[in-house]
C-alpha cells in the first residue's frame, strides 16, 4: 500500500509538473512569435522614417487622412504602372490599418516617383495635406497579420508629446516619433472571431486606452514601443 501510495503522489507530480512545463513552452512561443511580427514592422516604419525627406515644400504625417501614417521617403518605390519610366531613389510610403475592422493587418505602401514624372503626381505644400491624385495613388500591401492597434506620437524638442505632426521647423520642432503596435500572436489570432477583433480594434483607436494601460493584459496580447529619431530638417 505504502508503495502504490507513493507512486500515486510520483505520477500527480510528474503530471503537474508536465502542465507547467508545456505552459512555459506554449507562453514562449506566443512571446517569439509576437515579437518576431513587431520587431520586423517597427524596423520597416523606422527604416522609411529615418530617411524620410522633410521640408516646409513637402507634406508629411497628413492630420487629413485619419489613423494614416504618410510621408516622402528616400526608398525606392513601385511604379503604379510597371515600364513607365526610371524609378528615382524617393517614394510616397504610406502606412495604415486594414479598413476592414474584422481584421488585423498593418499595411503598406508607396507610390515611385520616376524622372519623368509629372509635377502633379508629387505635393508640395506647407498644410502637411497630400492630394488626392497623390494619395489615391499609393496602393497598400498586407503585411504581417496580428496587429489590432497602430499608434504614432511626434516628440518635440522641449520633451512634450503630440498626435498631430506639426513640422520641423518654428521654435518647437518634431525631433522624432514613437511608434506603438499591439499585437496578438498567431495562435490567439486563430482563436479570435472576427466581432472579438473589431472589438479590439475599437478598442485601440481610443487614445485614452494606450495612455492607460491595464497592469496584466489580455492573454496573447502584447504591446510594442519604439522610439525613431528624425532626420535633420532641411529649410
Amino acid at each position: 500500500m505504502t508503495a502504490i501510495v507513493v507512486l500515486a503522489i510520483v505520477l500527480v507530480l510528474l503530471v503537474k509538473f508536465a502542465g507547467i512545463a508545456g505552459e512555459t513552452w506554449l507562453g514562449g512561443e506566443k512571446q517569439v512569435n509576437n515579437l518576431s511580427k513587431a520587431r520586423a514592422m517597427l524596423d520597416l516604419v523606422a527604416r522609411d522614417a529615418q530617411a524620410g525627406v522633410f521640408r516646409d515644400d513637402l507634406p508629411a504625417f497628413p492630420p487629413a487622412i485619419s489613423g494614416t501614417l504618410a510621408f516622402y521617403t528616400q526608398r525606392p518605390g513601385v511604379p503604379a504602372v510597371t515600364g513607365t519610366g526610371t524609378v528615382r531613389g524617393v517614394s510616397l510610403v504610406t502606412y495604415a490599418l486594414d479598413p476592414d475592422q474584422g481584421k488585423t493587418t498593418l499595411k503598406r505602401g508607396d507610390m515611385a516617383i520616376l524622372w519623368d514624372s509629372p509635377a502633379h503626381s508629387i505635393t508640395f505644400s506647407n498644410t502637411n495635406a497630400f492630394t488626392s491624385s497623390a494619395s489615391g495613388s499609393v496602393t497598400l500591401r498586407d503585411t504581417a497579420p496580428g496587429i489590432v492597434g497602430f499608434r504614432v506620437l511626434f516628440i518635440q524638442a522641449d520633451g512634450t508629446t503630440s498626435g498631430t505632426y506639426a513640422g520641423m521647423s518654428g521654435t518647437n520642432p518634431v525631433l522624432a516619433m514613437g511608434v506603438s503596435l499591439a499585437v496578438l500572436d498567431d495562435r490567439t489570432l486563430g482563436r479570435l472571431n472576427t466581432p472579438a477583433i473589431s472589438v479590439l480594434r475599437q478598442k485601440f483607436a481610443d487614445p485614452a486606452t494606450w495612455d492607460n494601460q491595464p497592469a496584466r493584459l489580455s492573454p496573447g496580447l502584447r504591446i510594442f514601443e519604439r522610439y525613431v529619431p528624425l532626420p535633420k530638417y532641411y529649410p
